[in-house]
């Protein structure tokens, strides 16, 4: 057999993850590569500033924001002021 051709096909089933971010989050961990790639299609990647606000309280979250890389402080006001920190993995806006 042609050489190139065994080495085409040795890739083809030794490629890479290409979702390693999406497939790092908990909410993720058991999506198929297909389920990733149509999720993917979906996402916006957005960086933000320290201290810039994502939402407010008395505005519905309308998104889930997957956090990469950094840090989020949520500050829940029910019964109590608490702050929760988000960090690299985990997710935000499933539940408000």
């Amino acid at each position: 057999m042609n050489k190139q051709y065994l080495t085409w096909l040795k890739s083809f089933f030794t490629r890479p993850d290409r979702y390693p971010q999406l497939r790092g989050c908990s909410l993720l961990e058991n999506f198929s590569t297909f389920e990733l790639y149509l999720l993917n299609n979906m996402l916006y990647k957005r960086s933000y500033k320290a201290g810039e606000m994502l939402y407010d309280r008395e505005y519905p979250l309308e998104a889930v924001y997957f956090i990469i890389k950094g840090e989020v402080e949520v500050e829940r006001s029910t019964g109590g002021s608490s702050r929760t920190v988000l960090a690299g993995n985990q997710f935000l806006g499933v539940i408000d």
